[in-house]
């Protein structure tokens, strides 16, 4: 999809997953922080305990402790209520997922791009503003790689989670963009940042104050 923005930028939305999948996904992070704490924290970047490949997530269980293996069952157990698994396959030593599609096995398997989608989930309650997800802005000169991308009272804010090293954020503000980063991590950053701290209500105050005060600063800066 492309959409003028102005006389000289556009906005390409890359291919997603659909908002019903991502409110089923997020309602469920929402709902049950702690399984969702120890799956992303322990589990989801071991290597020895999860394989991802297209659609399919397959769980090794050998080597792990009870409340690892306590974390999974009840993941399992809330992805088959959501509808979305098409099969599970359990042995002693193994439990493996066919997943509704790609794009929810990429969601359980990315820290960066659960994070993503839980921002968009999270400003769709706050804005009432078009919100691209995984855009790129284009126009002759320049291209930006966002996670997310919205404008709000006249201004436009991209959205980079986790992955935010080295940005030019001085080529962002001469494009009219203030840059908000979202974080899992404690980290110290002079661009706007608020980190996700597994508590959702908190996450969506921090987001509308940072809303706020650059909504006071866009007059020194455009």
């Amino acid at each position: 999809m492309k959409v003028l923005i102005t006389s000289n930028f556009h906005i390409y939305e890359k291919k997603s997953i659909d908002d019903m999948i991502i409110c089923k996904l997020c309602d469920f992070i929402t709902s049950y922080p702690l399984i969702w704490y120890h799956y992303t924290q322990k589990i989801i970047n071991d290597k020895k305990i999860i394989i991802y490949h297209k659609n399919y997530i397959t769980f090794s269980l050998l080597k792990i402790s009870n409340s690892l293996r306590q974390t999974i069952d009840k993941l399992v157990d809330n992805l088959l209520k959501m509808n979305m698994i098409k099969k599970v396959t359990k042995d002693s030593e193994l439990i493996s997922l066919t997943l509704y599609d790609e794009e929810v096995a990429l969601f359980l398997s990315d820290n960066r791009i659960w994070l993503c989608y839980l921002t968009y989930y999270a400003f769709k309650q706050l804005l009432n503003d078009q919100i691209y997800l995984f855009p790129i802005l284009k126009n002759n000169n320049i291209i930006f790689n966002l996670d997310l991308f919205f404008i709000h009272r006249n201004i436009g804010y991209g959205v980079i989670c986790e992955n935010y090293n080295n940005i030019d954020w001085h080529n962002f503000v001469k494009n009219n963009i203030f840059l908000i980063l979202i974080t899992l991590k404690n980290s110290k950053n002079n661009l706007p940042i608020v980190q996700y701290k597994y508590n959702f209500f908190v996450f969506k105050q921090d987001l509308a104050m940072i809303l706020r005060e650059l909504d006071l600063l866009k007059m020194f800066y455009f």
